[in-house]
């Protein structure tokens, strides 16, 4: 599970609203990240001279004016703040309707938990939204860069503090891009039974999706629509995009496979009767892709999931864990912009399982969208976010 040098994991950090209780610890801590993150960039006498004191007073005129504004604080295992951020109306004179993220504050132990993109998510939700950030913070503006978000010019501000002048510049969100993934009031019927039943997610670039839920949920069901390899035989409602081409949620599998989109099956699907390399190499080369090309992916894919000694066995001279490492490698050879993994971790043993996870998130983590269904929920803790599906209905998120 990712997890901080701390060794504590993104369900160890919760999210309430900013009470003036908070303001003096929370002052603490900003000041604290301040110091931190702008220590190669401010001068030292001014970085000493920050007050915390000023800092809580003006966290509680914002508590005592709160008005559209919100602030949310991160609370930690032990109860303590370990950052915070706020939104509200732009202040923008050109933009006073548009939201806006004013600030994001994080602690190191904090950082990489998926704790600011849950910030993000609960702060910005679906608003046509804006930020600011200070442009001399390199770690903020690559953060933001990593979610789409492009830099549109800048402006002069002041620090907490109200003592330096900084340079701002202007964040906001690209289009959806070619790899978000998104189904909309998706029903699913076969015969009698219903799968699906007016089930709405999205999953973005540089993050995984969990889908969880007790078996006959709809898990495998809603990663084939998404895949546009649901049997002619299913009835659809509801509407499947990728990017922004809409596709069928059956019969289209052709029409998913050029958009990028990349399946890992439960079943593994391998033909027994090729070899782990010739499993992964045929796909690559029916699209076209030159034969060196080919083999020098999948002999990276298999080396990524520890079977480069394997690729010369048949799949029925592989254990199932092994197999199933094949399916994901085949699938990371063909550098999707979507993979959709049905149960991956499931045959596998421990080094494995943390082996196969961490694939599927370096992957997301260099831009790539990763959904994957699974019952197993210390693998759905590793997840930016969850939809728990009971029934063919989503009945939680995160």
């Amino acid at each position: 599970m990712p997890s901080t040098a701390s060794g504590m994991s993104e369900s160890d950090w919760q999210l309430r609203p900013l009470v003036a209780e908070d303001c003096d610890e929370l002052a603490r801590v900003h000041m604290a990240v301040w110091r931190e993150a702008y220590a190669d960039v401010m001068p030292a006498d001014y970085l000493a001279g920050l007050s915390d004191e000023r800092c809580a007073a003006g966290w509680r005129r914002r508590v005592d004016a709160a008005g559209e504004a919100r602030t949310l604080v991160v609370v930690g295992p032990d109860g303590g703040i370990a950052g915070f951020a706020s939104a509200g109306p732009s202040r923008d004179d050109d933009a006073p309707t548009q939201w806006e993220l004013h600030a994001i504050n994080l602690t190191a132990a904090a950082r990489g938990t998926g704790v600011a993109d849950r910030l993000l998510d609960e702060l910005l939700g679906d608003r046509e939204s804006s930020l600011w950030v200070v442009e001399a913070n390199a770690r903020a503006v690559a953060f933001y860069a990593r979610r789409g978000f492009v830099d549109e010019g800048g402006r002069a501000e002041h620090d907490p503090t109200g003592t330096v002048e900084m340079r701002m510049v202007r964040l906001t969100p690209q289009a959806p891009s070619a790899g978000t993934v998104r189904a909309e009031g998706l029903g699913v019927r076969f015969g009698d039974v219903v799968a699906l039943d007016g089930v709405t997610v999205e999953a973005a670039p540089g993050g995984v999706l969990a889908v969880t839920g007790p078996s006959g949920a709809g898990k495998s069901t809603l990663l084939w629509a998404l895949a546009g390899a649901l049997a002619d035989t299913a009835t659809c409602a509801g509407r499947v995009t990728v990017g922004e081409a809409e596709v069928s949620p059956r019969a289209a599998r052709d029409a998913t496979v050029r958009l990028g989109v990349a399946v890992v099956p439960q079943g593994n699907g391998l033909a027994s009767v090729l070899t782990a390399s010739e499993n992964c190499l045929v796909p690559l080369v029916a699209a076209g892709l030159p034969a060196r090309e080919a083999r020098d992916r999948v002999e990276q894919a298999l080396l990524a999931v520890g079977l480069e000694d394997s690729g010369n066995h048949l799949i029925e001279e592989l254990s199932g864990g092994q197999q199933q490492r094949v399916a994901v490698a085949r699938a990371l050879a063909s550098q999707p912009l979507v993979l959709l993994a049905d149960e991956p971790t499931s045959e596998l043993d421990h080094a494995n399982r943390e082996r196969v996870l961490a694939l599927l998130h370096d992957l997301a983590a260099t831009g790539r969208t990763v959904v994957m269904a699974t019952h197993d929920p210390e693998a759905a803790a590793t997840a930016r976010h969850e939809v728990h599906l009971d029934e063919g209905r989503v009945v939680r998120r995160r």
